[in-house]
C-alpha cells in the first residue's frame, strides 16, 4: 500500500536523505494519437525502467481480457506517480474537446486524474508529471495540469541524457544539493571613511547594455576540430560551439591551466553540459586543457593558455539531420556563457565573443517541434561549417552581465550567415 501520492512506498530515499532512489513506481497514462507515438512512449518506458523505475504501462500488459478501466484505476491509485504524456489527443480529452465516444481509454482516465487532483491538490500535483516527448509541445498539455505555472518535463530526445531531469524526479535525486548550514558569524561594524553623503556615489553602477566595438581585423579563434584534432574527425554531430577570446592580456600560467583542468566535468555537470552518466574524457597539453563527453554527442569545454575559453553541445537531433531554432539556440548559448563564467581564470577588460556550427551540411532551420519531419528542404550550396569572424569585442563585465543580451546577439548574427551561406 502506498504511503502517499508522490512518495514512494518502497523505501525510496528523497532528496533531502541525500540517498539513493530505489524503484519507485510509474503509471503512464496517454493517447494513442498514432503509432509513431505509441512507439516512442514505449521507448520513453524502456529508458525508465532500464534506470530503475517501475513502469506500468498498457503494452506490456498481461495479454488476457480485462477491464481496461479498472486496470488503470488500481494503477493510477497505487503507483507512486503517474507519468502524462503531453499530446494533441490527450490535451483534447483534458480540456473536454473530443467526443465523448473517441478515445475511451484516456478520458476514464482523466476522469480519475481530475478528481484526485481536486480531492487533494498538494498531493497529486507532486504525484502527475506531464511529459512533453520530442515533436510535441506544452501547449499539448491539458490545462488542468497547468502547463504555464506548474513543473513539466520536456525530453528533447529519447536518451539517456534527454529524460535525466524526469529521472531526478522520480528518484528525488535533485541535480545540486544545499551544504550544511553553517553558524552565523560575528561581525563587527567597520568604521565609516566616507561621509553621510557620499553613500548614494559609492553605490555600485549597474551594468551597461553591451556595446559591440569593431576591431581593426579579425583576431585568431582556436576553432574545435583544431583542439580536438583528428583523432575526433569521425565525430559528426552538429555541434554550436562558442569562443570567447581574449583582447590582450596575458598568457595563462602553467600551474593555473592544471588547476582548471581539475575543475572542468564537475563545472560542466552542474551547468547540464555533461550528464552524471556521461564519460567525460579530459585532454591537456602545454597549450590547452580540455573536458569531452565520449560518442558521437561530444559535448565539451575547453581552456587554451592563450587565454581562450570555448564550449560546445550538439544541436537538436531530429529524424533528418540537426534543428537550428532560433530560441532554442539563443538559450543553448546563453547556457554556455553562464558557464564559461564561472571559470577560475582572471580575463582582460575586453574580449571577442563568436561561435559557429560544424558540421552543418545537414543543419536545417526550423523549431524544436519540427524533430519528427519525414522530409526537409537543404541547399546544394549548404556549408560544410559556418564561422562567424572574431571582429567585435565587449567588455568582459558586459558579457557576464547581460549573457543572454549577448547570446541572442550572436544567434542572429548566426542565423543571417546560415540563411545567406545556402542561398
Amino acid at each position: 500500500m502506498p504511503i502517499g501520492p508522490g512518495l514512494p512506498a518502497n523505501g525510496a530515499q528523497t532528496g533531502d536523505d541525500r540517498g539513493p532512489a530505489q524503484a519507485p513506481k510509474a503509471f503512464i497514462s496517454y493517447a494513442h494519437d498514432s503509432e509513431d507515438h505509441k512507439d516512442a512512449v514505449l521507448t520513453l518506458a524502456e529508458l525508465l525502467t532500464r534506470k530503475g523505475i517501475d513502469v506500468i504501462l498498457d503494452q506490456w500488459a498481461d495479454p488476457v481480457r480485462k477491464d481496461w478501466g479498472s486496470w488503470a484505476l488500481g494503477h493510477i491509485m497505487n503507483s507512486d506517480f503517474v507519468i502524462i504524456v503531453a499530446s494533441l489527443d490527450y490535451q483534447r480529452v483534458g480540456d473536454g474537446l473530443i467526443a465523448t465516444t473517441n478515445n475511451p481509454g484516456a478520458q476514464s482516465e482523466v476522469v480519475v486524474i481530475r478528481d484526485q487532483l481536486h480531492h487533494d491538490r498538494p498531493a497529486w500535483t507532486r504525484k502527475l508529471l506531464p511529459v512533453v516527448l520530442p515533436g510535441h509541445n506544452i501547449g499539448e498539455i491539458p490545462l488542468f495540469l497547468q502547463p504555464f505555472s506548474a513543473d513539466h518535463y520536456v525530453i528533447s530526445e529519447l536518451t539517456d541524457v534527454g529524460i535525466d531531469d524526469l529521472l531526478r524526479t522520480l528518484t528525488r535525486q535533485p541535480r545540486r544539493v544545499r551544504p550544511p548550514l553553517g553558524a552565523v558569524p560575528n561581525l563587527p561594524p567597520l568604521p565609516s571613511t566616507l561621509p553621510p553623503s557620499a553613500f548614494a556615489r559609492a553605490a555600485e553602477p549597474p551594468v551597461p547594455s553591451p556595446h559591440w566595438s569593431v576591431l581593426p581585423q579579425p583576431i585568431a579563434v582556436t576553432w574545435r576540430a583544431t583542439l580536438l584534432g583528428d583523432r575526433w574527425g569521425a565525430q559528426r554531430a552538429a555541434m554550436v560551439e562558442l569562443h570567447i577570446v581574449p583582447d590582450g592580456g596575458d598568457p595563462l600560467p602553467a600551474g593555473r591551466l592544471r588547476r582548471v583542468a581539475t575543475t572542468l566535468a564537475s563545472l560542466g555537470r552542474g551547468h547540464g553540459l555533461f550528464a552524471d552518466t556521461d564519460g567525460v574524457t579530459p585532454r591537456s597539453d602545454q597549450t590547452a586543457v580540455v573536458a569531452t563527453t565520449d560518442g558521437l554527442a561530444g559535448s565539451g569545454v575547453a581552456v587554451l593558455r592563450s587565454g581562450q575559453c570555448s564550449a560546445w553541445l550538439p544541436l537538436p537531433k531530429a529524424k533528418i539531420g540537426y534543428v537550428l531554432d532560433a530560441n532554442d539556440a539563443a538559450g543553448r548559448v546563453t547556457g554556455l556563457l553562464a558557464l564559461l563564467a564561472e571559470l577560475d581564470i582572471p580575463h582582460p577588460p575586453y574580449v571577442v565573443p563568436t561561435i559557429g556550427i560544424e558540421p552543418a551540411t545537414l543543419v536545417w532551420e526550423g523549431s524544436i517541434g519540427d524533430t519528427n519531419r519525414t522530409s526537409v528542404q537543404t541547399s546544394p550550396h549548404q556549408r560544410d561549417r559556418i564561422r562567424l569572424p572574431a571582429d567585435e569585442r565587449l567588455r568582459w563585465d558586459e558579457v557576464v552581465g547581460h549573457p543572454d543580451v549577448v547570446a541572442e546577439e550572436l544567434t542572429i548574427r548566426l542565423l543571417e550567415v546560415f540563411r545567406n551561406g545556402n542561398r
